[in-house]
């Protein structure tokens, strides 16, 4: 399962395999700083920028991995079942990206390995990938963050999408252009003495 959809109590007291350092993880750790928790976490070399947030934390062991074998479904207990006290490991043969064989062990384990888009079907616009480019949309829809593109995909664009779409309804309420990514539209009359509008 998907960490973010993790039950609080289930991850408690435990060691956590955690397979990606996705935002989800730093959420988690900020939500429940009273966690007792043990997080092992394999990424791929690719993503180390997304360690920067939980690297201090000390409940986190970090672990930059270029292979990872997930060992054979333990049944009951495993983080796709109800979880009791008693608990069957979970394990994780990796190759570290020095080159070394371990074996990883925890109670738990979840992705965290990023998302895919999921736009509400019908509503928007989508190209190959499942993305909604914002050029795609009808004039009235603006699609935000996540779900314009693979490579856009930070709290910033999220930020910088929301300020366009504020924008664009109030300029379509004055009846002004709402276009984007052409030359500067010129509004207004001509410059006043001081050279501006």
């Amino acid at each position: 399962p998907q960490l973010w959809e993790a039950d609080p109590d289930a991850i408690d007291d435990r060691t956590v395999l955690v397979l990606g350092a996705d935002r989800p993880l730093g959420t988690v750790a900020r939500a429940h700083p009273e966690f007792k928790a043990r997080f092992v976490v394999a990424y791929p070399p690719e993503d180390a920028y997304k360690t920067e947030e939980i690297r201090r934390d000390p409940r986190v062991e970090l672990v930059a991995v270029r292979r990872l074998e997930l060992g054979p479904d333990p049944g009951p207990g495993s983080a796709s079942a109800p979880v009791t006290a008693e608990v069957a490991p979970v394990t994780a043969e990796i190759e570290t990206v020095e080159g070394e064989r371990r074996t990883l062990t925890a109670d738990l384990a979840f992705l965290n390995l990023g998302s895919a888009p999921a736009p509400p079907v019908g509503a928007v616009a989508t190209d190959r990938s499942g993305y909604c480019p914002p050029g795609s949309q009808h004039p009235r829809v603006f699609t935000a963050g996540d779900l314009r593109s693979v490579r856009f995909q930070r709290i910033a664009t999220a930020m910088g999408s929301g300020g366009e779409a504020a924008l664009g309804a109030y300029y379509a309420s004055r009846g002004l252009p709402t276009e984007t990514g052409g030359p500067p539209t010129e509004v207004g009359g001509p410059p006043g003495p001081t050279g501006g509008d």
